[in-house]
């Protein structure tokens, strides 16, 4: 277990940039990421264009431990994720076999040359299988930092990363957070925000959040090293807010 880790998300896609599509994956990954304990340092969107993409890869890889990458697996010109990537940590690519065996599951008896792309991927990775679509993700351990490379496509990163990303990840912060959501019966959100500031200075470790909704709503994210840790503070919070402000409800987010 490291405390503390820290991630960047990189969403890579010029149609993104171009407000095109919209992102959603890095909202997604980076509340995973917040509900196992990872610290999200940062998240980048950058276009296909393999300086961008190296350029970013560097100074992510500084920043923190972690960094994880969506969009530009698939089979067509613009797509350079993996070959940036790569060329940015002066690995090069190289046909694997395990990722062409992944592909060749997924796309039955079609022709597999159509596809081949997906199948080079950089020197010493790891593919992961996607079970959504045909392009693998692909895992890096380089420098005792850990690179995911995934699908743009919403459903197919957010399968590989249930499916492999999360639970390496958990073994690897060694952590459990839990958000509880406080409705109040208070309609000045400033109101709310002063008064939980005694908690703020209490507790610097738990992140409170105010939200400008009628009733004011409060979001609480609250970490330990144990479920049961976790649970106490939860208790704990509980009965300091119910001494400052006037509470509708609390509830655990799933």
């Amino acid at each position: 277990m490291k405390d503390d880790l820290k991630a960047t998300i990189v969403v890579v896609g010029t149609e993104i940039l171009k407000g095109i599509i919209q992102d959603t994956n890095s909202h997604w990954l980076s509340k995973q990421l917040t509900k196992i304990g990872i610290n999200v340092r940062r998240i980048v969107a950058v276009p296909d264009d393999p300086m961008e993409i190296s350029d970013v890869m560097k100074q992510s890889l500084k920043l923190g431990d972690i960094v994880i990458v969506t969009g530009g697996l698939g089979f067509t010109d613009d797509d350079i994720t993996l070959s940036s990537v790569a060329n940015s940590l002066d690995l090069g690519l190289e046909l694997n076999s395990e990722a062409m065996d992944m592909i060749r599951r997924r796309i039955g008896g079609r022709d597999i040359g159509r596809f081949i792309k997906a199948a080079y991927i950089p020197r010493g990775g790891k593919p992961l299988y996607n079970r959504v679509g045909i392009s693998p993700g692909i895992y890096l351990s380089l420098d005792k930092k850990h690179i995911f490379i995934l699908p743009g496509v919403p459903a197919e990163m957010k399968a590989i990363y249930k499916d492999y990303v999360e639970p390496m990840l958990q073994r690897l912060a060694g952590r459990y957070v839990k958000t509880i959501i406080v409705l109040t019966n208070h309609v000045i959100e400033a109101e709310v925000n002063e008064k939980i500031n005694l908690l703020r200075q209490k507790y610097p470790s738990i992140y409170f959040k105010t939200h400008a909704e009628k009733p004011v709503r409060l979001s609480i994210t609250i970490e330990g090293k144990s479920v049961v840790e976790v649970m106490e503070k939860i208790n704990l919070i509980k009965n300091e807010l119910r001494k400052l402000i006037s509470i509708k409800e609390i509830y655990l987010e799933e």
